[in-house]
């Protein structure tokens, strides 16, 4: 886990695995598990496989990005993980955004890539 109020740059051959709450994230290499930021960039070879909470989203082509995204709130405010971390592994990112409905079906799931054009 990783829970910081700065921004967090995982390099080419970073590998995060579990939650991340950050102010910015930037990938190059690869998260996975929840995130939730203010913005988020996955740079060309950067992969998030997982559930992403932020308001600005950028995936720069040749990026992956396989889960769900949902918007912080109005005013939205991300917990503390220490305020998430006794909930279902399914709520967690519905907690950090204040959204009380039930989270997607995993056919549901959002898969995003971007190719370069050769």
């Amino acid at each position: 886990m990783i829970d910081t109020k700065f921004d967090l740059s995982v390099g080419a051959s970073g590998v995060v695995k579990g939650l991340v709450k950050a102010r910015s994230v930037v990938i190059s290499g690869l998260i996975e598990g929840h995130v939730a930021c203010d913005k988020l960039e996955i740079l060309p070879e950067g992969r998030l496989v997982g559930d992403l909470i932020c308001s600005e989203f950028v995936v720069e082509p040749g990026g992956k990005f396989i889960g769900q995204r949902h918007q912080l709130a109005e005013g939205g405010r991300v917990l503390s993980m220490n305020d998430v971390m006794d909930s279902k592994e399914h709520e967690r990112l519905l907690d950090f955004a204040g959204l009380h409905e039930e989270p997607l079906d995993k056919q549901d799931y959002l898969v995003v890539e971007h190719r370069a054009k050769e």
